[in-house]
């Protein structure tokens, strides 16, 4: 399989930037705003899939080339390019033992390659630097802005080897073994300034030896885990599961979890479910150059679950779920009053919600379908947390004309979303998009032409932008999207 993508991206307009306000403080006039968004990109991807009896190979490459959206300051720029390149390969053999045992051990290899060249601030930008090293600051101007460039490899080598064992008729148990190798290494950091006094550099310079964007850095992980998945009788089905991780840098972890189902009526079945798990801090969040903090905890979460489904008639089926989850050491960037930021673990968090979907069948491929989230998201002094709709929502129809046309109309509705204690700007109201597709299927037999329209009525929108972004940050308005597929 091969895929080539490559747009220009939303050309959303940001009125006003960090970059208006030093203008501002200094009286430069350097900042680009009013001006549009820079979302750009080019990508493809390679991937391959080989099989031979029980053994089997996948390979798969990805480039991708990416505008930033913003610069690393907050300030529109036009000359940051942040490209990535992805190389995955995996082997993995299937073998069933005496019709009970099934080996399925695998090998794979991880690499990610960043290159990634930031404009922070644009040209004739001015700031009050110390370019003297004697504790006086004095206006300087930086002719070519501000730019640094960050290049680094990460490479994951693995193994995973589960054992399935049938005990009897319904009754699978799966015993597993996993080895991750993380390594973090080949990293580089440029800039055109430098980095003791601040002072602007007539050319880009390599500062990997004494300010280092990461450190090279291993992490080791082995878990084992334990898995028994038991149709108890036809209508009840239970599963019981516990892992276990060793990290060489944060210690022992243990997740169980549990799932138990229950078709209780002919139409009507239940659902629990319970679960634990962690995430420990990326090497970003502990070692990036200025905000990374190496003594962070891991994120920690219990979520339990609680599901119920009824198909009233031939027409009409409905399910609701309540989720409950309770996040420990939730880990963010904080900003402290002197404006400098560091990864923390800011709080604990608690977020429970129901979910509701009903979806109702008029005949064959008609239907009319509509679900309802709300989410109650609360750190542990009761405060809502930030930039988060409590009430979100889709409801819409799907109708087959004929055999070669299928259309469908729908709307998501999203909430406001309240803004940090901090930030003194209103919360962003609630929106609703207005979105519409058509397929034309089986054209020469196997061609499907699709055409897409969201955003319909051109509803302007934003996501949270930091205080430093007045308006927030631009979504995209009316948007076309047109494919075409055929299979040989």
């Amino acid at each position: 399989m091969a895929h080539y993508r490559q747009t220009t991206g939303f050309d959303g307009i940001v009125r006003s930037d960090f970059q208006t306000a030093l203008d501002n403080l200094f009286g430069s006039a350097a900042s680009q705003a009013p001006g549009r968004v820079h979302d750009g990109r080019q990508e493809y991807d390679l991937n391959l899939k080989v099989t031979y009896e029980d053994l089997w190979f996948q390979g798969w490459y990805s480039n991708k080339n990416r505008e930033p959206f913003l610069g690393g300051g907050l300030s529109l720029n036009d000359e940051s390019d942040l490209e990535d390149n992805y190389v995955f390969g995996e082997v993995g053999y299937k073998k069933t033992l005496e019709e009970r045992f099934t080996l399925r051990p695998r090998a794979y290899y991880d690499q990610f390659d960043s290159n990634s060249k930031f404009e922070a601030f644009p040209e004739n930008t001015i700031f009050p630097t110390d370019i003297n090293n004697d504790g006086t600051e004095e206006l300087t101007i930086y002719p070519d802005g501000q730019i640094f460039i960050v290049k680094g490899i990460e490479r994951i080598v693995g193994t995973k080897v589960p054992l399935d064992y049938t005990l009897f008729d319904g009754n699978i148990i799966t015993l597993g073994l996993e080895y991750r190798l993380i390594n973090q290494s080949d990293n580089h950091f440029l800039a055109n300034f430098d980095q003791v006094t601040g002072a602007p550099l007539p050319d880009i310079e390599d500062f990997s030896d004494t300010f280092s964007f990461l450190p090279d850095i291993t992490r080791r992980i082995f878990s084992v885990y334990l898995q028994d998945t038991w149709d108890i009788t036809d209508t009840l089905n239970l599963t019981l599961g516990v892992r276990h991780d060793r990290y060489n840098d944060f210690g022992n972890a243990t997740s169980p979890r549990a799932g138990l189902t229950w078709a209780f009526l002919k139409n009507a079945s239940l659902k629990l479910l319970y679960g634990e798990a962690f995430r420990a801090p990326s090497f970003y969040e502990m070692f990036q150059i200025g905000i990374g903090n190496k003594d962070l905890d891991p994120e920690k979460i219990r979520t339990y679950e609680v599901g119920l489904s009824y198909q009233f008639n031939k027409y009409v089926t409905s399910s609701v779920n309540y989720f409950y989850n309770d996040i420990k050491d939730l880990i963010a960037l904080q900003r402290d009053i002197s404006g400098s930021s560091r990864f923390e673990n800011l709080t604990n968090a608690h977020v429970q919600g129901i979910e509701m979907e009903t979806k109702v069948d008029i005949s064959a491929s008609n239907y009319i379908f509509m679900n309802y989230t709300f989410q109650n998201p609360e750190d542990n002094e009761g405060n809502d947390l930030p930039f988060v709709a409590q009430h979100k929502g889709n409801f819409g129809i799907n109708v087959h004309h004929w055999k070669y046309i299928n259309t469908n109309i729908s709307t998501f509705v999203s909430g406001r979303r309240s803004r940090i204690d901090t930030d003194p700007r209103d919360d962003l109201p609630a929106y609703a998009l207005l979105n519409f597709s058509i397929i034309g299927r089986e054209f020469f037999k196997t061609m499907e032409v699709q055409g897409t329209v969201f955003n319909i009525l051109d509803k302007d929108y934003s996501d949270p932008g930091p205080t430093r972004i007045p308006d927030d940050l631009p979504r995209p308005g009316r948007t076309f999207f047109v494919g075409l597929s055929y299979q040989l």
